[in-house]
């Protein structure tokens, strides 16, 4: 589902969220949010057209990844920010990669991700394989794909909104009133999904796209990774294929 954007004048209200159990992020990710919160206070002080107002939340001490997911999208929801963006505790990323975020929520896109790119055998490297995304097809010359992991993902209000007035998430109760179980595992095709598979699966059925966006792949903690095959190598792998959705 897509909609024209308009030029944003009023801020965009983002929400960066990281479930760990540790409670710790790694270094590069600390760097890299003071830069977006620091910027987001400039153009609020500067009172410039289209600036961010950045939060940061954090659920520690989680039994398991999925309740974490579940209290953050609940808590986002009940929040007055326009867009949740998933950063796992282990992701390296820079502020070009949220630059690249907010300019794809600009021209209309919400729901997207920044993959991550590993070092991964030849073979599978010259077929365009990406650790984290698949289903990948191409409309109107911008990749998208069906289904990924949330090392670096984002989702707008809209697509929270669309899942509850569906009824395609499970609900529950907590103290603070209803509780949804946006990350629920679900069973398709006779195989358990993952907490971000159910939640993309979710996604699709509430006719949603997911862009890919960026130039350049995230990265992630204590592995090796591969700096010379950008986005745009794995878009022009897509597009050589002929893959294509009418979707």
């Amino acid at each position: 589902m897509k909609e024209k954007s308009k030029k944003r004048v009023d801020r965009l209200k983002v929400m960066i969220a990281t479930p760990t159990r540790s409670g710790s992020v790694n270094s590069k990710y600390v760097e890299s949010l003071v830069t977006v919160i620091g910027q987001s206070w400039v153009s609020s002080s500067m009172d410039l057209e289209g600036g961010c107002r950045v939060t940061w939340a954090v659920a520690s001490g989680v039994s398991n990844i999925v309740a974490g997911r579940n209290k953050l999208a609940n808590d986002f929801l009940r929040s007055d920010n326009d867009v949740l963006l998933w950063v796992d505790d282990d992701t390296t990323w820079v502020p070009t990669h949220f630059d690249a975020m907010v300019e794809a929520i600009d021209r209309g896109e919400w729901a997207g991700c920044i993959p991550q790119i590993k070092l991964i055998p030849v073979n599978d490297l010259l077929s365009g394989k990406l650790e984290t995304t698949s289903g990948g097809f191409y409309i109107e010359g911008r990749l998208y794909c069906r289904q990924t992991g949330f090392g670096f993902a984002f989702f707008h209000r809209k697509v929270f909104e669309k899942m509850v007035k569906e009824q395609r998430v499970p609900l529950m109760k907590d103290k603070g009133g209803d509780f949804y179980g946006f990350h629920n595992p679900i069973i398709k095709e006779r195989q358990l999904l993952s907490e971000d598979l159910s939640f993309c699966d979710r996604v699709d059925q509430s006719g949603f796209r997911i862009a890919v966006v960026g130039e350049d792949g995230v990265g992630h903690k204590n592995v090796v990774e591969y700096p010379g095959i950008p986005v745009d190598y794995i878009r022009k792998t897509v597009e050589a294929k002929g893959v294509s959705s009418d979707k």
